[in-house]
Parts: C-alpha cells; structure tokens; sequence
C-alpha cells in the first residue's frame, strides 16, 4: 500500500465542555486523538464570544489523513446544537496545518510520554525509557480516554496513592481504558468495573491482562450491586450529579467517593448534590480540575 505523502494535524480548543468534545472527535474521526496542552500557535475561533472567550489552555489534537474541513463544519454544527440545548455560547479555538507524512506515527507516540503519579507510573509501549514507580502500569492511548495525562486521572491516580485499600470492595464508574480499577487492582482492592460504552470494555479487559491484574466483575452499563467500600467516578460533573442515586444506593455507611473531571466552575454544584449524605475529606485541583473524596463517616 502507498503511504499518503501528506497528513493533516487539527488542534481543537473548546472553550466549554470539553468532555462533549471528546466523545464528539472520537465518535467522528474514528482514530484516536491526543490530549496536549495549546501550543502558541495563530487559531481561528468559530462561535459568538470572539474577543471575549479567553483561549483555552488545553484541548486535542488529531492526526489524519484526511482535510481537516469536514470535521469543522461538523464541530460547528455540534457547537450550535450543544449552545442552543445548555443555554450556553459555546465554541472553539482551531489550527490546521499539512505536514510531509515521514513521521506523523513518532510525532504522535512523541507526544505521550511516561508519566508517574503519585505512586504510580505509567508506560506506554513504546517508551524507550520507561519510568519507575511502587506501581507501574503499561497503558496506550486508544479511543477510550484514560492514560494518566489528563488532570481528573492524575489527581485520583495521586489520591490512591496513600490509601490501604487490599481487600476492600471498589467500583469504578465509567472506566474508559480501566486505568483507575487497574491502580486499585494492583493495591490489593477487589474491583469492578463498568461503562456504558462498548470500545471501554474491550479495552479494560486488555489493559487489565496487559498489566496481569484481575477484576471481579466488568458490565457494559451503569451502576449495580452495592456495599462498595470505594466508588470512583471520573466523568463530567453533569453525570456526576445524575449518579447521586444510584451512587448513594450502592455505598453504605464507610464507602468513600472519589469524584473526578469536574470543572471549578461546576464544583459547588457536585457538593450541593452530595453533601446531603457525604462529608467532603479532601479536595484537590489541578489547573481548572477538581478531585473530591467524600465520605459518610
């Protein structure tokens, strides 16, 4: 097969949501995205706040072969559908540039690099020189999102790290690549994990026999069962709030709940929900990431 001699690189910089942006990109494009702090670059903005919609510090870049075009037109009309249902101006920061295709596959890899966390590591593949910690996990990136370098999964992945959890019953909310089940796998926790998308499950079960950990029990779905001892949730503070039921059925008196990947702004809105049954033990944040742990007792 002849390689395309050119490949397109997207830099996409949502202003609000970026969690919807996400699933939109990898639903859309198919191939897998980078998370990347905004490189100093000349974007153009698509949306009604130009001028008074600060530049996002952080978004995604995509990598492919095809014009970049399509996709634009398609995340102007998410933008449009997203801000007339949240009642929201949202829009988007973006930068499109064609490169020779010589090494786009090691620009990429270059861009994901080994990372610790607290007591963790984690390695993709590729690295050359992996890091060392107590733990250490060998993940890719893939089109299910959790690899340890967003904020939300570092902050818990930092959170696990002083924590005796062997024995302890733990579920993980919404796993994506099942990289916060896997950290408590290797402290000794008996885990179970599910989410509601199928790509999530399929690559839970190889990440999980990647790092030769075990899980008890992995459902394509939401919550069920109860008398956790631990429940992570790492998603968006909009589904964060709508759990609180279920979360709350599902825990009993000492259950801890580590909540992650919610926006400052959206903090006071989790707390509201779920001070009515949990205290608030700690509160961490990263940039405009916030982590809570709560507990009933």
């Amino acid at each position: 097969m002849l390689l395309q001699e050119v490949y397109f690189k997207t830099i996409i910089l949502p202003t609000d949501h970026p969690d919807l942006f996400s699933a939109f990109l990898l639903d859309f494009t198919n191939e897998a995205i980078e998370e990347a702090k905004a490189p100093n670059l000349p974007y153009a903005f698509f949306g009604t706040k130009e001028g008074t919609a600060p530049l996002p510090k952080e978004g995604f870049i995509i990598y492919s072969p095809h014009d970049p075009k399509p996709l634009l037109k398609a995340l102007e009309g998410f933008c449009t559908e997203l801000s007339s249902r949240i009642g929201l101006a949202v829009g988007f920061y973006h930068h499109s540039a064609q490169h020779e295709n010589k090494d786009w596959i090691e620009a990429y890899k270059a861009g994901v690099q080994p990372i610790v966390c607290g007591d963790f590591a984690i390695n993709p593949s590729w690295a050359k020189e992996p890091l060392n910690a107590p733990i250490c996990l060998s993940l890719d990136p893939s089109l299910a999102f959790g690899t340890g370098h967003h904020e939300s999964t570092r902050l818990l992945l930092q959170a696990f790290s002083p924590l005796e959890v062997g024995g302890k019953i733990a579920l993980d909310v919404g796993c994506g690549s099942g990289i916060l089940g896997l950290a408590l796998a290797k402290k000794g926790a008996k885990v179970s994990l599910c989410d509601i998308d199928p790509l999530a499950i399929e690559e839970t079960k190889k990440n999980f026999s990647k790092n030769h950990a075990t899980y008890e029990d992995l459902w394509l779905g939401s919550i069920k069962g109860g008398g956790y001892d631990l429940i992570v949730v790492n998603i968006v503070a909009s589904v964060i709030i709508g759990l609180y039921a279920e979360i709350l059925k599902a825990s009993h008196a000492q259950t801890e709940v580590f909540l992650s990947g919610i926006l400052d702004q959206h903090e006071q809105s989790v707390l509201k929900t779920y001070l009515k049954a949990f205290n608030l033990k700690r509160r961490t944040q990263e940039n405009e990431w916030v982590c809570l742990h709560l507990s009933k007792s």
